[in-house]
């Protein structure tokens, strides 16, 4: 049992330095992905415009919703 174990510790200590130069290797490939101005990462969405909806300056988008009462509001422009 003892020189199964010595075995297996012996081609863990062998095996680790060659995943970690594999590891090595796959972060220099990404951050020469990176570098060299390749497309924008799928997970980060579009920026958004300074003002998406064209409210006219001194007013901001009031999604629709319930107000007070119950009542519905559709989405508009309101003032500050």
């Amino acid at each position: 049992m003892t020189r199964v174990l010595l075995i297996a510790m012996g081609l863990a200590a062998v095996t680790a330095p060659a995943l970690a130069q594999t590891a090595e290797q796959l972060n220099a490939a990404e951050y020469q992905k990176i570098t060299a101005g390749g497309p924008p990462a799928k997970s980060m969405p579009p920026p958004m415009a300074a003002n998406p909806h064209g409210c006219p300056p001194g007013t901001y988008w009031l999604e629709a919703g319930y107000v007070r009462h119950a009542k519905w509001r559709p989405a508009h422009c309101a003032t500050k």
